[in-house]
């Protein structure tokens, strides 16, 4: 649990806003909170130069959790080339995917509301999206907002092929994990997405 807070349950954070980040950890990585298991994260923004790197559930806001989001941002300097978000694969299980630009993560039944990432990178080697990686059911993402950035993955060719089902890349929502159904995203926009 690596972020400005590790974990928290229950918590109310807001008006946190996170100049600069350099992060590196293993599992539940990201500026604000590695793991917002419950509550709330509102206007808390993550800004500048940002460097948020790890293995497995990596986000710029939370890496994890059900905690509701809003009025949240993820901006990094429009004049610096390196702004990341970053998975990398370190072991079955632990494979660099699960990244967003928000939420790594997302637990069901909760909702994303307001929130903006522009001029980063967001990449994993599957499951990686503008604003949450996996979204699992009931989920709702309203008002989000994503533009000049990149989502990528880094897999290799051989892992692609092998989890062709699963890779999930999107400029707002990589996959919805499983079985699972439901949710809406509504009210949102993309623009300057590669």
């Amino acid at each position: 649990y690596v972020g400005l807070f590790g974990f928290t349950t229950e918590a109310a954070i807001k008006n946190v806003t996170l100049n600069n980040p350099s992060l590196v950890g293993r599992s539940y990585v990201a500026g604000i909170v590695g793991c917002a298991y419950t509550g709330s994260v509102e206007n808390c923004h993550v800004t500048g130069e940002i460097d948020i790197e790890g293995n497995y559930m990596v986000g710029g806001i939370t890496g994890h959790g059900y905690a509701k989001i809003a009025d949240c941002s993820v901006i990094g300097d429009a004049n610096w080339d390196y702004s990341v978000i970053m998975a990398t694969y370190l072991e079955s299980d632990i494979e660099g995917d699960n990244v967003g630009g928000i939420v790594g993560h997302k637990a069901e039944n909760t909702t994303i509301s307001n929130c903006e990432v522009a001029n980063v990178t967001v990449t994993g080697t599957r499951k990686i999206g503008g604003i949450v990686g996996t979204t699992f059911q009931n989920n709702t993402i309203i008002g989000c907002d994503v533009s000049n950035i990149t989502v990528t993955t880094n897999a290799t060719e051989e892992y692609a092929s092998n989890n062709a089902g699963s890779m999930g890349i999107g400029g707002i929502v990589g996959i919805t994990s499983g079985s699972y159904t439901g949710g809406t995203i509504s009210d949102c926009s993309v623009s300057g997405v590669t």
